[in-house]
């Protein structure tokens, strides 16, 4: 994906800001090309829904988002968490509801599949 349009996202949504942490997102940013801007953005906006929801601060961290076999992979943690989501043991409905977020656009890839017709013809 390029600088600009991450820029895009980061500047929409404070979770998707790089950070000094280390992670292959911080050094390497979105390993996917622009077409999944539009899944990616509708997802970070749910994410962002459940956040505001629950009068939350997002307390989540990109990992690594990429591009694999045709679909989105994305990969976080949360603060409260040593090791890496999705499938924590203990885990409240908030993290429940983000997990499902995060399931369902990696499992629907529908709204690249529809960028990818339009810019083709």
């Amino acid at each position: 994906m390029t600088k600009e349009v991450e820029q895009i996202l980061q500047d929409k949504y404070s979770f998707m800001r790089q950070s000094d942490m280390g992670t292959i997102y911080d050094e390497h940013g979105c390993q996917c090309g622009d077409g999944w801007f539009v899944l990616l953005d509708q997802t970070c906006a749910k994410i962002q829904e459940v956040y505001d929801s629950a009068g939350k601060e997002p307390d989540i961290q990109i990992s690594q988002i990429k591009e694999k076999l045709g679909t989105l992979k994305i990969r976080y943690r949360f603060d409260w968490e040593e090791r890496t989501c999705p499938r924590p043991e203990k885990r409240h409905s908030i993290y429940d509801k983000i997990a499902e977020i995060v399931d369902w656009a990696e499992k629907n890839p529908t709204e690249y599949a529809k960028y990818v017709a339009e810019t083709e013809r």
